[in-house]
């Protein structure tokens, strides 16, 4: 299994949501696109494969290395605003996730009328991944998701 050190998620202007991976200098041009019956969430990260000119690869991708240094775009805005359609999956859950936990971080206070981040809500959104999802541990995985300095 590969650890990444290194990842994010990311929406393609296609809508489809897709994982970048970093090594030390750049991000890799190859996008990794997991089926959701592929991910595995748990409290510290996700785990996925990924089969690429037919060889399988496992990764593991812990939340303490994402590398966000800015919250993303939540997807209601990306949708009325840039006009995206973005594909409800597993990916892009994790996206909202990321977004809502680091919106609420200290360094967005100056916004006025920001909402409190529900994961009850939004766990409600992606009901049909509910098996996959039901029984991660959400407010210790968002105590792991940090920016990136």
């Amino acid at each position: 299994m590969v650890t990444i050190t290194s990842w994010k998620i990311a929406i393609e202007k296609s809508g489809e949501p897709v994982i970048y991976l970093r090594n030390d200098t750049y991000w890799y041009n190859q996008k990794r696109c997991p089926r959701s019956e592929d991910i595995v969430v748990t409290e510290e990260g996700i785990e996925f494969s990924y089969t690429h000119t037919g060889r399988v690869t496992h990764y593991k991708c812990p939340y303490s290395s994402l590398s966000y240094k800015h919250a993303p775009s939540p997807l209601a805005f990306r949708e009325k605003l840039e006009g995206v359609k973005v594909q409800r999956n597993m990916l892009s859950f994790l996206y909202e996730f990321f977004s809502g936990v680091l919106f609420s971080d200290d360094r967005y206070s100056f916004i006025k009328n920001r909402e409190a981040f529900d994961v009850a809500a939004l766990l409600a959104e992606y009901s049909g991944f509910s098996g996959q999802l039901g029984s991660v541990d959400w407010e210790k995985a968002a105590g792991c998701i940090k920016f990136k300095e």
